[in-house]
């Protein structure tokens, strides 16, 4: 899914998406990979949208909570930021914050370095 993506063949990686998907419609995993790849393709709208379809399948899920605040950003949905870096911020605690930025990390392409 994610070479798919990454050669631009949305078409390949959506069905690989819902073969994945129908295998085990309650997995949140196919959604999260896709949602990586999405990102890290300079996807975020459709990274967001993957993200919450995986969290709904399974709330117990944290990666969408982690990477959400960047992906708002990066979506141009500045508005949703603050909530979602409270949210990521509680939740980080709440297990182990280090652990949570690792996610993050590894599930999102690296920060762009704005230094000019």
């Amino acid at each position: 899914m994610g070479e798919a993506v990454e050669k631009g063949d949305t078409a390949s990686a959506r069905r690989e998406l819902d073969e994945a998907a129908q295998a085990d419609p309650d997995s949140a995993r196919p959604w999260l990979r896709y949602g990586s790849a999405l990102a890290r393709h300079g996807d975020p709208s459709g990274a967001l949208e993957a993200y919450e379809t995986a969290r709904g399948r399974r709330a117990h899920v944290w990666v969408p909570i982690v990477v959400r605040p960047a992906l708002l950003a990066a979506a141009g949905r500045t508005a949703e930021v603050v909530a979602a870096i409270e949210e990521a911020n509680a939740f980080s605690w709440n297990v182990d914050p280090w652990l949570a930025l690792e996610v993050a990390w590894r599930a999102l392409p690296a920060p762009a370095c704005l230094i000019a």
